[in-house]
C-alpha cells in the first residue's frame, strides 16, 4: 500500500515522535497530565515484547 519512500518518511516520523515521549516522559511529575498518549492498542504490543 505504501511505497518505499513513503514508508520511510513514516518511519522517521514515528521514530522522532518516541525520542520526544522518551524525553518527555523524563521530565515529567507523575501528577502531571502526559503531553503524549498512547493508543491503547500500542502500549498492549510493548506489554508483550
Amino acid at each position: 500500500m505504501m511505497g518505499k519512500s513513503a514508508y520511510s518518511e513514516l518511519e522517521k516520523l514515528c521514530d522522532a515522535r518516541m525520542a520526544a515521549i522518551a524525553a518527555t516522559k523524563k521530565a515529567q511529575k507523575k501528577r502531571e497530565l502526559p503531553l503524549f498518549v498512547i493508543h491503547p492498542a500500542t502500549k498492549a504490543v510493548q506489554e508483550q515484547r
